[in-house]
């Protein structure tokens, strides 16, 4: 009974063997893991992209920060085959990253006004980059940008637009300046087809928005700047960034500041900074000078100068050419308009009398005063308007052009300087020039003739000096001399024959040593009677050989 029993037990436990609870557990795992992969994954964004470089289904990965969100799961054409789309599959904790702010772009390697980013990409391959938007409704579908967005994430600061025309060349990107320090930066470029004008969507960033005000003003900054006056050569280079991609510059008046601007505003991009410097003359005197001097090198926005200092700009030229002439000039005058603007000499900061210098002008019309054209620059080929008091300004009846007052114009300049060339070559053509060479022939035979005779006279010198007897000559003095002396060794030294024969001696001994220095002159140049004597240097010994 007993061993029966113990048998029966030990059945029963081998039934329940651990060994099943194996299965059980594996189950259990698997169920768990299914489901924290369930639980774990996120939302699923579809990516319209022009084409799929760079991208591998079950490879490329989907990243914020450069931390992993995602990856792609499927890519393929659209079904008008136009585009690519790809399906990435986000983390669960991406879902709030997804709105109608968020933005998704490509990372490889770039090259671009920027400068050189995405190289770590080159060996481990390209990536889609997400960056997460700040507010919006859900969204699921996305347009991938080709560039880079060119605000960082969560980057405060105003948004604002720029006008141009196609000559500023401006590229996405571009870099927004003040005083060289970059403030902002170019976002996009679109062409307006209705009124032809390129709008820039400019991004300042914050705290620089302060600058950006109703009275700022922005002008294209050319990396590379060459200007030429009459000061001489100005070179401006700017940073590299601006040399591949040009830029914009900001500033603001000295008027004042100016009152704070709404995102979206709209600005006006100058050429240059003069460009801004003239556009802020908004108060001026229109005038018209009919010019018969040419015109060539005025153009609009030349200067209009009163003895150097710019008070204008010319506007228009050949302004209403075909109008009718005033009074009776039928004379074929190019009309100029120009604008006076009373602002560079008073200043911006305070309002202008125009009618006192409407007034003053007219009365210095009275008194002389007269318009030219002058060339500004003989390189440049570029012309101003010149006004001057005029020396003889003679009586002007006051003329109008197309209800604008006429300041009488003179010629100077060029046209100026071509009478005088003309006048120069009449005198010319006056000038008897056979007479005048048959002149200068017989001046030159008389010369000749002269120089003839010269030779005669230095020859004859020279036959002289060549005499034995001319050689001869000085020995048999001195020994005159010594006989007159001897002689006078007889004669009493108290006697006034004694005396007067002594001081001829005298004379006669100062003559000798005068002669000597003439003898030996002519000896060596035989022509110093007639020219003078040259110079020669004392001769230097020179040293024994060695």
């Amino acid at each position: 009974m007993t061993d029966t029993g113990e048998r029966a037990i030990r059945r029963r436990q081998l039934r329940i063997s651990p060994l099943w609870l194996l299965p059980l557990v594996a189950l259990v795992i698997g169920g768990w893991m299914a489901y924290e992969r369930f639980a774990a994954r996120g939302p699923t964004v579809t990516l319209r992209m022009p084409d799929a470089e760079g991208i591998e289904a079950g490879k490329t990965l989907v990243k914020t920060r450069n931390v992993e969100v995602g990856r792609v799961q499927d890519v393929r054409l659209s079904e008008d085959l136009g585009h690519t789309v790809v399906e990435a599959q986000l983390r669960a904790d991406a879902e709030r990253m997804l709105n109608e702010n968020t933005q998704f772009w490509v990372v490889k390697p770039r090259i671009g006004s920027q400068g050189i980013s995405g190289l770590d990409t080159a060996l481990s391959g390209a990536y889609i980059a997400l960056q997460p938007g700040d507010a919006g409704a859900p969204r699921r579908h996305f347009e991938v940008l080709e560039n880079p967005p060119v605000t960082g994430l969560g980057e405060g600061g105003l948004q604002i637009t720029l006008l141009s025309g196609p000559e500023m060349g401006l590229t996405e990107g571009a870099p927004v300046t003040y005083h060289g320090m970059t403030v902002g930066r170019v976002t996009s470029v679109q062409l307006d087809a209705s009124t032809r004008e390129i709008e820039h969507q400019v991004f300042i960033e914050s705290p620089y928005t302060e600058l950006v005000t109703a009275q700022t003003r922005f002008w294209s900054s050319a990396g590379l700047s060459v200007n030429y006056s009459a000061d001489g050569f100005s070179v401006d280079v700017q940073s590299l960034e601006t040399l591949l991609g040009g830029g914009i510059s900001l500033g603001v008046p000295d008027t004042g500041a100016g009152a704070t601007v709404k995102p979206g505003h709209r600005f006006r991009v100058y050429r240059n900074q003069a460009a801004v410097r003239d556009a802020a003359m908004d108060q001026y005197l229109e005038y018209v000078v009919l010019l018969e001097d040419s015109v060539e090198g005025v153009s609009e926005g030349s200067a209009v100068r009163y003895r150097g200092v710019r008070i204008g700009t010319v506007d228009t030229v050949a302004w209403h050419f075909d109008g009718p002439r005033p009074g009776a000039d039928d004379s074929l005058a190019v009309p100029v308009l120009v604008r006076l603007e009373p602002q560079r000499l008073t200043g911006q900061e305070r309002e202008t009398d125009l009618e006192a210098w409407r007034k003053r002008i007219s009365d210095l019309i009275d008194e002389g005063l007269r318009a030219s054209v002058k060339s500004e620059s003989l390189i440049t080929g570029t012309s101003y308007v010149a006004l001057d008091m005029s020396a003889d300004p003679g009586s002007v009846a006051r003329m109008s052009w197309r209800e604008h007052p006429v300041i009488p114009a003179t010629t100077g300049g060029m046209g100026r300087l071509q009478d005088q060339m003309g006048q120069l070559l009449e005198k010319l053509n006056t000038l008897e020039i056979q007479s005048v060479l048959t002149r200068l022939e017989g001046t030159a035979e008389s010369s000749q003739a002269t120089f003839r005779s010269v030779q005669r006279t230095a020859a004859s010198i020279q036959a002289l000096l060549d005499d034995s007897a001319t050689r001869e000559l000085p020995r048999q003095m001195d020994e005159v001399l010594g006989e007159l002396r001897s002689t006078l060794e007889g004669f009493d030294q108290d006697s006034e024959l004694y005396q007067q024969l002594n001081g001829v001696l005298g004379q006669m001994e100062a003559v000798m040593q005068d002669l000597r220095p003439l003898v030996r002159t002519l000896r060596e140049q035989p022509n110093a009677l007639i020219f003078d004597r040259e110079e020669v240097d004392d001769p230097e010994p020179r040293a024994p050989p060695q």
